[in-house]
Order: C-alpha cells, then sequence, then structure tokens
C-alpha cells in the first residue's frame, strides 16, 4: 500500500501540515533539521506524491500547454518547431514545469473545436505561429487562462522578431552588392511574419527608389514546395532579377533547388537571402544567407512569462527581439554586366 504524509507525520510525531510544508518548501517555514529527517523519512518508506491529489487541492497541474503553428505526420521534423520546443523545453525542467504537446488534432484551423484545451489539463499556453482566424486563442482567453503567442504577432502577447529591421538589413547587403533587380518571395500573408516581412521589403524599395514590378512580388506560403513552385514563376521573368529576398529559409531552399535544376547558378547568377536562420549550414548548396531569430530564447522568454503569470499573477508583456545577419555563399556582387 502506498504510505501517504499521514503515515510519515505518525511516525515522526509531527503534524500533516509540517511534514507536508517540508517536502515542498513551503509555504510554512520548517527548520532545516526537520526538513532532512521528514525527507529522509519519506525516502525510507518509500513515499511517492500524489500529483492528482496535489492538482486538486491547489488548482494547478504545473504543466504547460503547446499548441503548434499545424499538426501532420512530419510536425516534429520542422526546425523550426525543433527550436521552439528545446528553448520551452530548457527552461521548464529549470522551473520544474511539465510541457503538454497538444497533438490530436490541428488547433489552428479555424472550425476545429477547442473543448480539450479547457480541460484542466494545462494551466496556461503557448501558442507557436498560430493563424489569425484561429478559435484556440479566443477560447482560451475567454477563459482566463494565461497564454504567449510565439512568433505571430496577432492574438494576444506576443513573443516576436523585428521582421521590419531584419529585412531592411538583408536588403541593404544585397544593394552593397550592387543589386538593384530583387525579387521578394512572401510568406503565408494570413500570418503577421509574411505581411509584416513583405511590407518591409515594399518599404525598403521605395525608400531606396527601386522598382519594384508586381511581378517580381510572387507569393508563398513558408514552405519549400512554395519556393520550389515560386521558382517557375521567377524563371519566367525578363529580365530576370538579379537577387531574390525569400520570407524565410525553407522558401529559400526551395527556390534554389527549382534554379539549380533548370541551370541558373547560385549565387553567380542570382543571390538569395533567406529569414529565420533555423537550418543548419549544411542545408543548401551554397549555405543560405540569412537572418537569423534567436527561436530558443525567445520561446524560453515566452515559457518563462507564461509561468511567472501562473505562480505570481505577473502580467505577460509582448517583447520584440533583433535579429542576426548571418553572410553565407548564397550572395554575391552582381556582375558589372548586371548592373543598371
Amino acid at each position: 500500500m502506498a504510505k501517504t504524509l499521514k503515515d510519515i507525520a505518525e511516525k515522526l510525531n509531527l503534524s500533516i501540515s509540517t511534514v507536508s510544508c517540508a517536502l515542498k518548501d513551503g509555504p510554512k517555514v520548517v527548520s532545516p533539521a526537520v526538513r532532512k529527517r521528514v525527507r529522509k523519512t519519506a525516502l525510507e518508506m518509500g513515499y511517492r506524491p500524489n500529483r492528482i491529489a496535489r492538482s486538486l487541492a491547489t488548482g494547478r497541474t504545473r504543466t504547460v500547454g503547446v499548441v503548434p503553428m499545424y499538426v501532420d505526420e512530419d510536425t516534429l521534423l520542422h526546425p523550426y518547431l525543433q527550436l521552439a520546443l528545446n528553448g520551452i523545453f530548457n527552461a521548464a525542467n529549470k522551473l520544474k514545469q511539465d510541457v503538454l504537446v497538444y497533438t490530436a488534432q490541428d488547433h489552428n484551423r479555424p472550425e476545429t473545436v477547442t473543448d480539450d484545451l479547457l480541460d484542466s489539463r494545462s494551466d496556461g499556453f503557448i501558442f507557436i505561429s498560430p493563424r489569425a482566424d484561429s478559435l484556440a486563442i479566443k477560447s482560451v482567453a475567454e477563459s482566463g487562462l494565461p497564454y504567449a503567442v510565439l512568433f505571430e504577432t496577432s492574438g494576444g502577447q506576443s513573443f516576436t522578431v523585428d521582421s521590419r529591421a531584419g529585412v531592411f538589413r538583408a536588403l541593404e547587403h544585397l544593394v552593397e552588392l550592387g543589386h538593384r533587380r530583387i525579387a521578394h518571395i512572401t510568406g503565408d500573408l494570413t500570418l503577421s511574419d509574411g505581411r509584416l516581412r513583405r511590407d518591409a521589403f515594399l518599404e525598403f524599395m521605395e525608400e531606396h527608389r527601386l522598382p519594384v514590378p508586381a511581378v517580381t512580388l510572387i507569393e508563398g506560403n513558408f514552405t519549400r514546395e512554395s519556393g520550389y513552385l515560386a521558382g517557375a514563376v521567377f524563371l519566367k521573368l525578363c529580365p530576370m532579377p538579379t537577387a531574390v529576398f525569400c520570407s524565410n529559409d525553407d522558401i529559400a531552399l526551395g527556390l534554389m533547388d527549382a534554379l539549380t535544376r533548370s541551370g541558373v547558378r547560385c549565387p553567380e547568377d542570382v543571390s538569395i537571402v533567406g529569414f529565420d536562420g533555423v537550418l543548419p549550414p549544411g542545408s543548401s548548396v551554397p549555405p543560405l544567407t540569412t537572418m537569423r531569430q534567436p527561436a530558443q530564447l525567445m520561446a524560453a522568454e515566452a515559457l518563462r512569462s507564461v509561468v511567472k503569470n501562473i505562480e505570481a499573477g505577473i502580467e505577460i508583456e509582448s517583447r520584440v527581439f533583433q535579429p542576426e545577419f548571418i553572410v553565407r555563399g548564397s550572395t554575391a556582387s552582381i556582375p558589372l554586366e548586371g548592373i543598371v
């Protein structure tokens, strides 16, 4: 039979509340000597805390729920999600929190029922790149549970990267290399990151009085496949742009694949810049120049903020993180004959 707090208390002639506080480090102050004696006895007796009973008593499960950007059979293979989860897991481990990743259904679909998020398994939530029309955030917000939004500005307290600053730095790099005909493959325009990066691209080009023919603004959706399909559109442009800014690394790698198959060289014929920096340098040939966002740090800060709200009522405040520009082999100076 499992041992209880009462068993330990009777053996040591202590109150149950004293034994409980000695094992939990509070809320009542217990002397170091008593705490040591209680823990030694609990170990000898094979005591195991009943987490279900504790959660019923405290109203907390010490679990933070994570809702990924999508759910399919390869969700966890995406480097973007892997870095986010690693940051969340590391922070949760230090704070003695469990993490529950919701995988039974895709909560980013607007038609998805969200009742499972409110079944008391999680004290709070982190939403990774949620869609603006997802009902999940609305349901959690209305319930009063703490939550944070990662890599997206819509939906509440957000932990995002400074997309405008990142786009401007990437385009400055291309201009410094002599490029003037620059195309852009957008991300998913239903997500704020897609819109912000597109708008920053247009703003930069206007400020520098560089032309943006409508055909050089190609719509993608943050997937490698969309980058590959955009390659077919890009190859039909005349004159062909000498550089492309892609809204993320996956798009950039898909584009590089399409161009390579068609005999277009990178960076000799076309320079390519990505965004996010979540892929290892060896993921492409040549290695991709990119704007790296601190995904693990952002995710860890989101987790810490949610836990602080749960445990101390500290308000969750949105944060914007600065990206880091990484120059690799996919960008080069434009040949003199290509300068217009």
